[in-house]
């Protein structure tokens, strides 16, 4: 995996999370794949993430609906 580029902060639910974007070729159908990875520390300290894995030609097609259920999100901690 090759990171696109640095994390960058993002909101979830309310809170400071960080989000990185990653270049990968899966390994069972040998297409190129955009990994995206969204993180944040619980009121608990433990990690809650989310990750989205699109083929990378449907990646653009993907990035809406992955922000919606980013917006969509609540944590109850």
């Amino acid at each position: 995996m090759r990171a696109r580029g640095s994390y960058q902060r993002t909101d979830v639910a309310g809170r400071f999370g960080e989000l990185i974007t990653f270049d990968n070729v899966n390994q069972a159908t040998q297409r190129a794949e955009v990994i995206s990875i969204i993180t944040t520390q619980l009121r608990s300290g433990e990690l809650f993430y989310m990750i989205a894995v699109t083929p990378a030609d449907d990646y653009s097609r993907y990035q809406g609906t992955f922000q919606t259920i980013l917006s969509s999100l609540r944590l109850n901690d």
